[in-house]
């Protein structure tokens, strides 16, 4: 894939600089293999996302807006990505901590960002999903997941992710409340928007 064929020729060219004695510090990973770090933000002036289809885990065809009335914490994330995987303990409590309050965890299998042409090889995209499928089983993830092939427009076109990971908070009417990136406190952000949640209500 075009990722990989990047990779050598950056790697060469560090190579070649180091024969100098001169190789500056550079970032030769390509976009499917960098992490964006987003600042989170929280809008006087949010943005309302609209209504979307996708096709879940089990090829059952759902919804976003069954989480109408909810806070929903977006995890794009992909099987390559290894800090999105080690965030998983962390999701998993801030889960258990806010589901009772309103809260819900969507994940959206981001498995082909990157990537020219995803559908350029339906092998390796069929083996990519067994494998997403297989980590969010052993790792014991319980909340709901997108699949890769439904998630990547809605990843590019609706919400404008170019890079892993990225977490978006949305609350109960479809507004966007923050996006977070890789070296962002998600535990804090989500703390935050819940207690002021719960403050708002009473």
């Amino acid at each position: 894939m075009i990722y990989r064929n990047i990779f050598r020729f950056g790697f060469a060219i560090v190579v070649f600089m180091a024969s100098f004695g001169t190789a500056p510090a550079m970032n030769i990973l390509p976009e499917r293999e960098r992490t964006t770090s987003l600042n989170s933000v929280l809008p006087d002036d949010k943005k309302k996302i609209a209504d979307f289809d996708f096709v879940d885990f089990d090829g059952k065809k759902r919804k976003f807006s069954e989480f109408k009335g909810k806070v929903v914490l977006i995890d794009f994330w992909a099987t390559w990505c290894g800090p999105c995987l080690a965030d998983i303990p962390k999701l998993k409590k801030l889960y258990e901590t806010y589901k009772g309050q309103g809260f819900e965890i969507f994940g959206m299998n981001a498995e082909t960002i990157g990537d020219e042409d995803p559908s350029a090889d339906p092998q390796a995209a069929k083996e990519s999903a067994a494998r997403a499928k297989q980590i969010v089983k052993a790792r014991g993830v319980t909340w709901l997941q997108a699949d890769a092939k439904t998630s990547l427009p809605i990843a590019t076109k609706v919400f404008g992710v170019t890079a892993l990971p990225t977490k978006i908070i949305v609350d109960g009417e479809g507004n966007i409340l923050a996006t977070i990136g890789e070296k962002d406190d998600t535990e804090k952000i989500v703390a935050g928007i819940m207690t002021a949640g719960s403050t708002t209500k009473e």
